[in-house]
C-alpha cells in the first residue's frame, strides 16, 4: 500500500517538476492544456499556480525575489475536481469572492490593472466589477499556468489530502500561500503585506456604492464560521490557531452535515498542530503563534474541545436552518 511520505514526495516532485498546463479561452469556457496534450483531470488531488516567466512575475506582483524562488506561486488542493477549482474558481471572472488566490492577486495588482472591488454580503472579502474580474482573468492567463498531481485511487485510506497539501506546502514555501509555508523573515513580512492589502481592498469595497449581494456558495465557506471572534479564547496561542484556520478554511465549502463539519473541523487542527511541542498535560507551543506576552504561544487544548468546536458547531446549526437542512428535532445555535 503507498504510504503518506511516498505520496507527498510523488505530489511534491509532479507539482515541482510536472508539465505546465496553460489557460485559454474557448467557445466562452477556459480551458488548460499541456504541451503534450496534457489536461487537468476531473478528480481530487494538488495543483500548484506557477509562473509562465518568474522575473516578470515577481516585478508585477512586488514580490522579494528571496522570498519566491522558483516558479511556484501557491498550492492548494480540490477535494473534489481539479478541474472545475481552476476553470470554475480560480480562473473565472466572477470567482473572485470564492477564491482566496484571486483576492491576493487582485490586491497586488489593483494600482497596476486599477482594479476595482465591490462589496460582498460576506464579512471581510471583496469581489471585482465584471470588468476588473475579466481584466484579472486575463493577466492570470497571460503569466500564469498550472501543475497538477492526481490523487491515486484509495489515497484517503492513507491520509487525508490535507496532510498531503501542508507537507509539500512546507516543501515548496509558494509565496502567495497565507498559511503554512515559509518562516523567514522575507516570507512572513510578504504575507503581512498580502493581508494588509486584502483588507484595505475589502474596506474600500464597504465604503463604496455599488453592494453586491454574494451568491450562496461565496457566502457558504467554513471561514465564515469564523468571522466573529470568542469572547474569550483558552491562551494566546489559541488566537493564531483561530486566525490560522479561518484563513486556511476560507475556501472550503460549508458542509451539509454537523458530522461532517465535526470531521473536518478536527482534521484542521490536527494538521494545524502536527509538530507542536507539548508544554503540559492539556497544553501544547506552537511556535508560530508566539506573540509575546505571558501564554506566548502556547495552545489550550480543552478550550477548543470544550467551547471553540461546539461554538463553531452551533453557528453551522444556525447557517443550516436558514438553508432548510435542518428538521425540527435539530438543535439550532446562534449564527
Amino acid at each position: 500500500m503507498t504510504t503518506k511520505a511516498g505520496l507527498i514526495a510523488a505530489a511534491s516532485d509532479t507539482l515541482h517538476t510536472g508539465p505546465r498546463l496553460f489557460a485559454s479561452l474557448e467557445a466562452g469556457a477556459t480551458v488548460f492544456g499541456g504541451p503534450d496534450g496534457e489536461v487537468v483531470p476531473d478528480s481530487p488531488g494538488l495543483y500548484a499556480v506557477v509562473a509562465q516567466d518568474p522575473n516578470v512575475v515577481q516585478t508585477e506582483l512586488r514580490l522579494d525575489a528571496s522570498a519566491s524562488a522558483g516558479d511556484v506561486l501557491y498550492i492548494g488542493k480540490a477535494e473534489d475536481s481539479l478541474r472545475k477549482r481552476q476553470a470554475g474558481k480560480h480562473f473565472a471572472d466572477g470567482g473572485t469572492a470564492r477564491s482566496t488566490l484571486r483576492r491576493t492577486l487582485a490586491a497586488l495588482l489593483v494600482d497596476r490593472l486599477d482594479l476595482k472591488p465591490l462589496a460582498v454580503a460576506s464579512a471581510g472579502r471583496f469581489t471585482l466589477t465584471p470588468e476588473s474580474g475579466e481584466q484579472l482573468t486575463i493577466w492570470m492567463r497571460r503569466h500564469l499556468a498550472v501543475r497538477v498531481w492526481q490523487a491515486p485511487a484509495g489515497f484517503a485510506e492513507v491520509t487525508p489530502l490535507g496532510g498531503i497539501e501542508k507537507s509539500v506546502i512546507d516543501t515548496h514555501t509558494p509565496p502567495l500561500n497565507l498559511t503554512y509555508g515559509g518562516t523567514s523573515p522575507e516570507a512572513q513580512l510578504l504575507r503581512q503585506r498580502i493581508r494588509k492589502a486584502r483588507t484595505a481592498m475589502a474596506e474600500q469595497a464597504k465604503r463604496g456604492v455599488d453592494v453586491v449581494q454574494a451568491d450562496s456558495s461565496a457566502c457558504a465557506t467554513v471561514g465564515d464560521l469564523f468571522r466573529r471572534r470568542p469572547r474569550q479564547y483558552g491562551l494566546r496561542g489559541s488566537i493564531g490557531l483561530w486566525e490560522e484556520l479561518a484563513e486556511r478554511l476560507d475556501d472550503t465549502p460549508m458542509p451539509t452535515s454537523e458530522y461532517e463539519l465535526g470531521r473536518l473541523l478536527h482534521d484542521a487542527l490536527e494538521r494545524s498542530l502536527e509538530g507542536a511541542e507539548p508544554y503540559d498535560e492539556d497544553k501544547v507551543n506552537v511556535e508560530r503563534f508566539n506573540r509575546g506576552g505571558m501564554s506566548q504561544g502556547l495552545v489550550h487544548l480543552p478550550w477548543w474541545e470544550d467551547q471553540a468546536i461546539p461554538l463553531l458547531l452551533d453557528r453551522w446549526g444556525a447557517w443550516a436552518d436558514t438553508q432548510g437542512l435542518l428538521g425540527p428535532e435539530d438543535f439550532i445555535g446562534s449564527w
